[in-house]
């Protein structure tokens, strides 16, 4: 099982005070570790209330990661942040800086911190470290050889009392239920115990996907959005395509460009070089952006490439061309992504249209999980199903299948862990980073 940490911390804006004890976290802790940031100025509480914020690690080997922070929906004074396990694997003392954000994007205060990561350490009472895959590997045999131990005690018990049922009968039954009752018990943690160092070990790792980039810190769809999501260390990042009027394919999620521009119309009415004239007018921390344009496909993919992060396209539902899907599935080729990339789509038949021309991507479509859903997944081959809700009989009977789960979008830890431990393949969110 793994547990959630809470570090509590109050700092008084005012005269930068970092009012806390020292924090020590173990290299490389399985654990999931939550910091709760109580905010202060002048000995009163730090109204967040409208504001966004993010937090930016320097770790002792001088690599960074970049998160988001959530404000408590209940305590305007109140952030939280939950570490990723990319922030514990150097030695030494950890930089933290909390960047706050006002209403329209502008920076209102910031504040530091430190904690100190150090050197695994196993002792007797608990396993805190990554050590914990050997441990509980040496854990597995132990309880396995208890169960086999206590069922061979209850054929030699059997054998024993054999001689006289009569006078003994109460005794035999006794012992059979003790000794059933113990190997149940121990075969029952010895296959958790194995459920656990296969989710360790990767065979069965949930794989974090970006919804239109880290969304909650940058504009949707952007090219700063999808950096902050290769630097928070996400497995994938999520973008929506779809194409100009003159068959150029670009990331947009609305069929009009209204909403995240300074522009009006439809996407499928505006050329190339119309989109590109635009200014991005919207979404989160978008005055830190000034004169930000919508990227092509071809954009967002080298930024995939660069952050190492698996590009996930969602094809917006449109009447494409022939021409337009040769197009996709030539710039997929050209940057390399062929047997890396994923489609997504709400429309069954562009993912035909994409199957058709390549049986390396794999596809995922977007839809409730019945039965005819996975039939169809099935039909297409190389590929899965990705819904808003799940539950783990939908996702066991998915596996049974042999088809793969991806739920968006979600943001709520215990949510996200919930969903974890039905054994989802993906989730896709704004701002959860790294694995739970």
């Amino acid at each position: 099982m793994i547990n959630i940490i809470n570090h509590t911390l109050n700092m008084d804006l005012a005269n930068k005070i970092n009012m806390n004890s020292p924090i020590n976290i173990k290299k490389n802790d399985t654990n999931s570790h939550k910091f709760i940031i109580n905010l202060f100025n002048n000995s009163a509480s730090h109204d967040l209330t409208g504001t966004t914020s993010r937090i930016y690690f320097k770790k002792p080997d001088g690599t960074k990661v970049f998160l988001s922070c959530v404000l408590d929906g209940s305590i305007n004074n109140k952030l939280s942040v939950l570490l990723t396990t990319q922030a514990l694997t150097a030695i030494g003392s950890v930089a933290c800086e909390i960047t706050i954000y006002g209403t329209s994007g502008e920076i209102q205060t910031s504040f530091t911190f430190n904690f100190n990561v150090l050197e695994n350490i196993r002792d007797d009472e608990a396993i805190e470290s990554t050590n914990d895959f050997t441990a509980l590997t040496d854990a597995l045999a132990v309880v396995t050889t208890i169960a086999n131990k206590a069922d061979k005690s209850y054929t030699d018990a059997q054998l024993l009392l054999k001689a006289d049922e009569t006078n003994l009968t109460i005794t035999n039954n006794n012992v059979a239920n003790n000794v059933v009752d113990i190997a149940s018990n121990a075969a029952e943690l010895a296959e958790k115990a194995q459920q656990y160092i296969n989710s360790y070990t990767g065979k069965n790792r949930v794989k974090f996907i970006a919804h239109r980039g880290l969304s909650s810190c940058a504009p949707e769809n952007t090219i700063p959005s999808y950096e902050m999501a290769g630097k928070a260390g996400l497995w994938g990042a999520e973008c929506d395509i779809q194409t100009t009027s003159d068959g150029v394919w670009i990331l947009m999620h609305d069929t009009t460009v209204d909403r995240t521009t300074n522009g009006t119309g439809n996407v499928y009415d505006l050329t190339l070089a119309q989109i590109k004239a635009l200014v991005v007018d919207g979404g989160n921390a978008v005055a830190k952006y000034p004169n930000l344009r919508v990227p092509t496909l071809e954009e967002y993919l080298l930024t995939c490439k660069k952050f190492d992060i698996v590009p996930v396209i969602e094809i917006k539902s449109q009447a494409y061309t022939s021409t337009n899907y040769d197009d996709l599935l030539a710039i997929i080729r050209s940057s390399g992504f062929e047997e890396n990339a994923i489609f997504i789509s709400f429309d069954y038949g562009i993912l035909q249209e994409a199957r058709n021309r390549s049986k390396n991507v794999m596809v995922q479509f977007l839809a409730t999980l019945t039965p005819g859903a996975i039939d169809a997944v099935l039909a297409l081959g190389n590929a899965a199903v990705d819904v808003s809700a799940v539950t783990k009989a939908d996702v066991e009977y998915a596996h049974s299948k042999g088809v793969m789960v991806n739920v968006w979008t979600i943001n709520d830890y215990q949510i996200a862990k919930t969903y974890v431990g039905y054994g989802v393949d993906f989730i896709t969110t704004d701002q959860i980073g790294g694995v739970i």
